[in-house]
């Protein structure tokens, strides 16, 4: 009777290999190069040697890593282990980060201002890399690698030396518009005193926030950064300040807003732009007092709410001066 691991492996009875298999070829032949003098039966174990003859496991008898290259352009280390005769495990590719600025805030303190190193996950972009270590992508202004620019999409590289820069003045195409999150409700307020357009209600929910800044291109203010990492988003602003009047002033710097200011122009409440009231719409709302010492009064055709030049409106001006120039003269 034949042997069943011999007819597994093409042979006839008497050992011999049929010409036409070559899987049955290509096994004798490595035999013949484990066993040059054929004093053991490689082939009674599927073509395996004997476990007296196979290497002792251990790091030393893993070969010296090597670089591959996928299709992609990604490179990885990788390690042969003679003792299953497969690749081990890919190494993730390793490169070197610095964040510069502000970005700093982002990471623990022993990385601030520091070149360290960090294993990528596998054709990982730099958005993927930066994102994990904790950087939103909204707050990167540029990125060179190996002191060449680089966009996000660009896939890590093994040893490359990524540098990331933060914005200064964040330049923007067309109107500033705004959508601030339920936890900014103060910093939505004094933006619509300056006049910009700033969508802002606690019942928006993460994902109707990612819809309308996909669709209607607003600049998102939230300080949940895992928000700011949606690709849905592509403009955006961590606040890192927590009082309001602080938090306007960080937002102004980062986005030029002095110049493009048009202070009380705009509802407070339902964001709509005020029109001039008239005389039977202001009796209907303010008080005789009120009537006797203003006469300039603005009405949201919205909420039908009615603005004036009080004191309020004195205390308003005072705190936008330190960040827009005063709103002229109606």
């Amino acid at each position: 009777m034949q042997c069943s691991c011999r007819r597994a492996a093409g042979l006839r009875g008497d050992g011999a290999i049929r010409g036409n298999d070559r899987p049955a070829l290509q096994l004798a032949k490595r035999s013949r190069q484990l066993d040059p003098a054929g004093k053991q039966d490689f082939l009674s174990v599927a073509g395996r040697p004997p476990r007296a003859l196979r290497p002792q496991r251990g790091k030393e008898s893993f070969e010296q890593p090597h670089v591959r290259w996928s299709q992609s352009g990604q490179r990885s280390l990788h390690c042969h282990d003679p003792h299953n005769g497969h690749r081990a495990k890919r190494l993730n590719p390793t490169a070197h980060f610095r964040f510069h600025g502000a970005l700093g805030g982002f990471l623990p303190r022993e990385r601030r201002g520091e070149t360290f190193a960090y294993p990528c996950a596998r054709a990982a972009t730099l958005k993927n890399a930066i994102e994990t270590l904790g950087i939103p992508h909204t707050e990167v202004a540029r990125v060179t690698v190996n002191g060449m620019p680089a966009t996000l999409d660009r896939i890590v590289r093994l040893g490359d030396s990524v540098e990331v820069h933060p914005w200064t003045v964040q330049q923007m195409p067309g109107e500033r518009r705004f959508l601030a999150d339920a936890h900014l409700g103060g910093l939505a307020r004094f933006l619509r005193m300056l006049g910009f357009d700033t969508l802002h209600r606690n019942a928006l929910g993460d994902e109707e926030i990612r819809r309308v800044a996909y669709h209607e291109r607003r600049i998102v203010l939230t300080r949940d950064r895992e928000l700011l990492k949606c690709r849905d988003i592509f403009f955006g602003c961590y606040v890192h300040e927590r009082k309001a009047e602080a938090q306007l002033r960080e937002v102004a710097a980062r986005f030029d807003l002095a110049a493009h200011a048009r202070p009380f122009t705009l509802c407070l409440v339902c964001n709509l732009p005020l029109g001039p009231a008239s005389d039977a719409q202001v009796r209907a709302y303010a008080l005789p007092a009120v009537l006797e010492r203003y006469r300039r009064f603005y009405r949201c055709a919205g909420c039908e709410r009615i603005y004036w030049e009080g004191s309020h409106y004195a205390r308003m001006r005072d705190a936008m001066a330190r960040i827009a120039p005063p709103p002229p003269d109606r």
